[in-house]
Parts: C-alpha cells; sequence; structure tokens
C-alpha cells in the first residue's frame, strides 16, 4: 500500500507541474499582464451623398480597423463613424444594438501621447454624435459582444473638402481591460 501511495501522489505531482510552473513563476496568476496594445492611423471616408465607399473604426478587431458599414459583410461590424455635422464632423457610434450592448464615445481631456487609461463606467460614454475638432483626443467603447475592447483616437487632419478624416487610434486588445499606454518603443 506505502508504493501504491507513492506511485499516485507522484501521477499527481506531475499533473499538476504545469500548473504550478505557470502560476509561480508569474507575478499575475488572473493573466492581465502588460497591457496589449495595438496601434495605426486610420483614413475615414464621410457616410454621404457621393461618397465611394464610407468607412468606420472597429475596436473590436485586432488589431483595430476600418469597416464599410454600407457592405453587408460589415453592415453591423463597426463603432464609430465620420458623419458631416452642419459645418464641421462628428464621430457617430453604432447604436444599433440598443444602450447596453452600443459603441461609445467621449471627449478626452488628455492629449493623446498622455493618455493612461480610458475611463470604464458605461454611463461616462455618449450613444450621440459628438462633435470633433483636429487635435483633439476621443475615447471608444466598442460594441458590446460579450467583449468591450478601448480605444483611443486623436483627430490628425479633417478635410472638409473631400470629406476625409485621418485619424490616429490605439486599443487594447484584451477583452475588458481600460488600459491604454503608449506602446514601448521599439530597441
Amino acid at each position: 500500500m506505502h508504493r501504491t501511495l507513492s506511485r499516485t501522489a507522484l501521477l499527481l505531482a506531475l499533473s499538476l507541474l504545469p500548473l504550478s510552473l505557470a502560476l509561480g513563476g508569474c507575478d499575475d496568476p488572473l493573466g492581465l499582464g502588460d497591457a496589449q496594445i495595438a496601434a495605426d492611423s486610420i483614413d475615414l471616408e464621410l457616410a454621404s451623398p457621393g461618397s465611394v465607399d464610407p468607412s468606420a473604426i472597429d475596436v473590436l478587431s485586432n488589431p483595430p480597423g476600418l469597416r464599410y458599414p454600407e457592405r453587408s459583410v460589415d453592415a453591423q461590424e463597426w463603432d464609430v463613424q465620420l458623419r458631416r455635422a452642419g459645418a464641421g464632423f462628428v464621430l457617430a457610434p453604432f447604436t444599433s444594438l440598443g444602450g447596453s450592448r452600443a459603441a461609445g464615445i467621449v471627449r478626452s481631456g488628455t492629449d493623446y501621447a498622455a493618455v493612461d487609461e480610458a475611463p470604464r463606467g458605461r454611463s461616462q460614454y455618449s450613444l450621440d454624435p459628438v462633435s470633433i475638432q483636429e487635435g483633439a483626443t476621443y475615447f471608444i467603447r466598442s460594441r458590446n459582444l460579450n467583449c468591450v475592447k478601448y480605444g483611443v483616437v486623436k483627430v490628425v487632419d479633417l478635410d472638409a473638402a473631400a470629406g476625409t478624416g485621418r485619424f490616429v487610434i490605439r486599443s487594447n486588445i484584451a477583452c475588458d481591460d481600460e488600459r491604454l499606454p503608449l506602446p514601448d518603443a521599439e530597441d
């Protein structure tokens, strides 16, 4: 019996070894670790009469990217879209999924480079279009499809005549993680 118990204990210890190494060698047993940041620049075309292919930002994609809401494959796969409002522009969030699942946007009082974290609460984000200005920074909360992602965009350029806008964006590609630090510079 002593020999059987020792063999059982050995088999149990060996089966738990991978788990103990994973948890013991990591200061973050919940798996949060460093923020997983993706950054890019995006050019959007207005959704207006005569536009060739209006585009939108999709924060849920990995990395965040362009979607084309007029195409059936992308019809509900976007978070904010550039639109005209009078003489200016707005970013309009995707709200067709209803308030609790809709995307949201809010202006940041912080410069793009200084942003470290997005607001987390759903109530802090507008479901209505938000007026935008060159040089300003905005937070985007993705539509909620079992995974909410957060992004920050800076308006680099708005061209009223062309109906286009240029943005820089970074987002955390992990679900439900509002951290948005600048990616580390490459060595």
